[in-house]
């Protein structure tokens, strides 16, 4: 067969439970139907030449549009009326092929296709099949794509210059969305039932995630017969289990479940909005390097109508765009959903390619409570915490607690009706304290609160609530940690800096930021403090006030705390200060 009718392809798998006993013609017709509802370039069947051999079947769906790039319009006023570049446009021609073997249907794509079959193919399928064609120990990994659902990082690739085992990484806080592999030549040959003759290489790279594709040019015929051995894959054990949480998404058993905890968040994020509170979530696509990549972030309302956002958006600016543009209902959650939380967001490139689509909520990833369980919201899938992972975390949190808490430092209690500012005004004059609240040069924040007791120098960051928003303290104490290890080498500068800044608030209009003016330094300036210790004497304090109405402390009732982030960032964030060099210490507030 001529080499230009064969191509590395991926592969996706239809979850079958989202159509009840269907057919196959109907399960591909709806699947198109749906696609078509929401977008203007709909595909429309085509007609196959012949019947599949091997008991398989088949349906084609194509797709044709043409779209301006995002460039055409600038360039426009320096061109003559001639130029090749006015008016012009790129076509892009896309398809959809669905494949039906025994009681499993999988789905190939080209073009803008996978884009459209997001919603209907199994997050894990690639990984599923890959699970049981490697063991754990096996040196084959060449890379990996994973997200944090505790940790700093929402996501992040690692390559590896050797092959990796599974078995070497830290899956503590993470979910694995995709595998780099190589497949060696018993796992083509025995269980993919690749002709020995046919190989080039002893081994073949293969991509796991929502697809699998095994990096090797094949015919249509040979995915025909790859499509036969995954149906057969599908059926072994898997001989590891790859991720420590459970996904219960995409299951007909748990769709009451999964409604319920969605429109749970939904109602969190809504009273967060009228509170005038941190929304508890994380937001990016989960495609998130792409989305990172983007160009251009677009909001598309119901009615058609788009509006481009400066830069990448956070959730407060979308909703802050929404109310600018009057379209903003909130009367009641139904009402802000709808006007929000089901609006689309599309990123594109320069040339106006699609990167990402999908509604504002399934950009949100985020942790809730209901019934005693702990459920996170990564990729627009429900994951459940194993029971072993929570008890884990809480213990190797207490153990930690043990050597860092500190209920001697600060006497002062936090009013929770108000906020961290009013609660670190209360340090301003008192004797060997000062107040560094709202100084950020550099956008880098040293601390909330800062004390000497003449042997230690304690930077305090302050918190209301033991939540996900840790997360965002955690970045700010490393960042501020990082900073202080560079400026001694720097002969601190940056703490002159702070200094300046701070005693310069004298001449602000802003009283807060006179009474922060107006604090007393020691002679020797700030820097004059920190020369006279050493860098273990350095403490970075990371202290909180819990919001709950129950009275608890954290060192005694961890697992009366429900947020799983907040208890990892604290191992994660200790761990990073100590690398530094640097001393920690956790306190809970009085309030």
């Amino acid at each position: 067969m001529p080499d230009n009718e064969k191509m590395p392809i991926a592969v996706y798998q239809i979850v079958l439970s989202l159509f009840d006993d269907s057919t196959f013609d109907e399960i591909s017709e709806l699947i198109i139907a749906k696609i078509n509802k929401k977008r203007k370039d709909g595909f429309w069947i085509e007609q196959p030449t012949a019947n599949l051999p091997g008991g398989c079947n088949a349906k084609v769906f194509s797709s044709f549009k043409q779209t301006q790039p995002k460039w055409g319009k600038f360039i426009l006023p320096i061109l003559s009326a001639t130029s090749l570049l006015v008016g012009c446009k790129n076509s892009i021609y896309s398809f959809l092929c669905f494949i039906q073997y025994e009681n499993q249907i999988f789905a190939i794509t080209g073009g803008n296709g996978s884009f459209a079959i997001d919603d209907f193919v199994s997050p894990s399928f690639g990984l599923d099949i890959l699970v049981r064609l490697i063991k754990k120990d096996s040196q084959v990994i060449k890379s990996i794509q994973e997200r944090g659902v505790t940790g700093i990082v929402l996501g992040a690739t690692r390559h590896y210059r050797g092959d990796q085992r599974l078995s070497d990484e830290d899956q503590f806080g993470k979910i694995y969305k995709e595998l780099k592999a190589d497949l060696d030549e018993r796992i083509l040959v025995k269980t993919l039932k690749f002709s020995k003759h046919n190989l080039k290489r002893e081994k073949s790279g293969c991509l796991a995630k929502s697809s699998f594709k095994i990096n090797k040019s094949i015919d249509f015929d040979t995915l025909l017969h790859l499509i036969k051995q995954f149906t057969e894959i599908l059926k072994l054990k898997p001989t590891f289990s790859l991720n420590k949480v459970t996904q219960i998404s995409g299951k007909r058993s748990n769709e009451v479940l999964v409604k319920a905890i969605a429109d749970q968040l939904k109602e969190e994020i809504f009273a967060a909005y009228k509170a005038g509170s941190d929304f508890n979530v994380d937001f990016c696509n989960k495609n998130f390097e792409s989305y990172n990549d983007a160009t251009t972030y677009t909001l598309q309302f119901d009615d058609g109508e788009k509006l481009d956002l400066e830069g990448q958006p956070m959730l407060p600016h979308i909703i802050e765009t929404i109310r600018r543009e009057g379209r903003l209902l909130d009367t009641d959650s139904t009402e802000f959903k709808h006007s929000v939380l089901y609006q689309q967001l599309i990123t594109t490139d320069e040339n106006n390619t699609v990167l990402t689509s999908g509604t504002v909520f399934q950009h949100i990833h985020g942790e809730i409570s209901s019934l005693g369980n702990s459920y996170f919201l990564v990729d627009q899938e429900w994951y459940q915490i194993d029971s072993s992972f929570i008890k884990e975390l809480n213990s190797e949190c207490s153990d930690l607690l043990e050597r860092v808490w500190d209920n001697k430092l600060i006497d002062e209690t936090f009013d929770t009706t108000k906020t961290e500012g009013a609660f670190n005004l209360q340090f301003v004059g008192k004797p060997s304290w000062l107040v560094f609240d709202t100084i950020i040069p550099n956008k880098i924040e040293l601390c909330d609160v800062f004390q000497f007791d003449g042997s230690n120098i304690h930077l305090i960051h302050v918190k209301k609530g033991f939540d996900n928003s840790i997360r965002d303290l955690a970045s700010q104490i490393i960042i501020s940690a990082k900073r202080i290890r560079s400026d001694i080498r720097d002969k601190f500068s940056y703490i002159d800096e702070i200094e300046k800044k701070t005693k310069s608030g004298l001449k602000s209009k802003s009283e807060a930021k006179k009474r922060l003016g107006g604090q007393i330094f020691p002679a020797g300036g700030l820097k004059g403090i920190f020369k006279t210790v050493s860098e273990k004497n350095i403490v970075f304090c990371l202290a909180f006030a819990d919001t709950a109405v129950k009275k608890r402390t954290l060192k005694k009732d961890i697992k009366d705390f429900n947020s799983n982030i907040a208890k990892y960032m604290l191992i994660q964030l200790h761990r990073e200060i100590k690398t530094l060099g640097f001393d920690f210490k956790v306190i809970q507030l009085d309030k």
